[in-house]
C-alpha cells in the first residue's frame, strides 16, 4: 500500500474539476468576482491552487522550471481546465507513487534553508487543496450556486 490511501487519491483526482463544474453554474462575469479587493475570486483561488501543485511537483520534488501562471490568462472555467487537467494527472501519480522511503526523503524550500520530507510535501498539497476548495465553495455559495458535500468521504 502506498502512503497516500486511495480514498485520498480519488478526491484529489476529482475535486477541482467538481468545482470548475460548478463554476459553470455562475452568472455572466462573476468567475472574477471579488468579495473585497484584497480578497481573491474564484478564478484566482483555482489557479493559486494549480500553480502551487504544479511548482511543488514538477519545480521543488523533480527539479523542472518553475511554471509561470497567470490568473488573467484563464478567461473562463474551461481553460484552466484544459491546463489542470495534466497538472493534476501527474500530481496524483507522483502521490500515489510514495512509499516508506518519502518519510525521509528531503527537498529544500527555494529561498530558504529549509527541508522538508516528501510525506510533508504530500500532506500540504492534500490540506492546500481541501483548504482552497472551502474557500471556493463559500464564494460560490455566496454567488447562489448550490454546492454539493465534497467533503473526502
Amino acid at each position: 500500500m502506498g502512503l497516500i490511501p486511495e480514498f485520498v487519491l480519488r478526491a484529489m483526482s476529482e475535486r477541482p474539476f467538481q468545482l470548475i463544474e460548478l463554476c459553470h453554474r455562475l452568472p455572466d462575469g462573476w468567475w472574477t468576482w471579488q468579495p473585497h479587493p484584497r480578497v481573491m475570486s474564484i478564478r484566482t483561488i483555482l489557479v493559486h491552487m494549480m500553480e502551487a501543485e504544479e511548482s511543488w511537483v514538477s519545480h521543488i520534488v523533480k527539479g523542472e522550471a518553475r511554471p509561470d501562471r497567470r490568473s488573467s490568462a484563464f478567461a473562463s472555467p474551461d481553460v484552466l481546465e484544459a491546463v489542470w487537467r495534466p497538472v493534476r494527472a501527474r500530481t496524483v501519480e507522483w502521490l500515489a507513487s510514495l512509499d516508506e522511503s518519502a518519510r525521509t526523503e528531503k527537498r529544500r524550500i527555494p529561498g530558504t534553508p529549509t527541508e522538508v520530507t516528501l510525506e510533508a510535501i504530500a500532506w500540504h498539497l492534500v490540506t492546500h487543496d481541501f483548504h482552497h476548495k472551502g474557500q471556493v465553495c463559500t464564494r460560490l455559495a455566496m454567488l447562489g450556486v448550490e454546492v454539493p458535500d465534497l467533503d473526502i468521504i
